[in-house]
C-alpha cells in the first residue's frame, strides 16, 4: 500500500465555493424571508379580525 499526501489546492486551506452551495445559501435565505412575511401577514390578521361584527344599539 502506498501512502497518499493530499494536499489542499487553495493555499489558504479555505474551501472553494460552488454554485450548487450558493444556490443553497440563496434560497435558504429566500425561505427566511417568506417565513418572515407569513409571519408579519399572520400576525396582522390576529391583531384586528375582519369577520367580527359589532352591533351597536340603535339611538331612537
Amino acid at each position: 500500500m502506498s501512502d497518499e499526501v493530499i494536499t489542499p489546492s487553495n493555499p489558504k486551506g479555505q474551501a472553494e465555493h460552488s454554485r450548487d452551495q450558493d444556490r443553497t445559501l440563496i434560497n435558504a435565505r429566500l425561505q427566511w424571508m417568506a417565513d418572515l412575511v407569513c409571519a408579519i401577514l399572520n400576525a396582522e390578521r390576529v391583531k384586528r379580525p375582519s369577520a367580527v361584527v359589532v352591533k351597536r344599539p340603535s339611538l331612537r
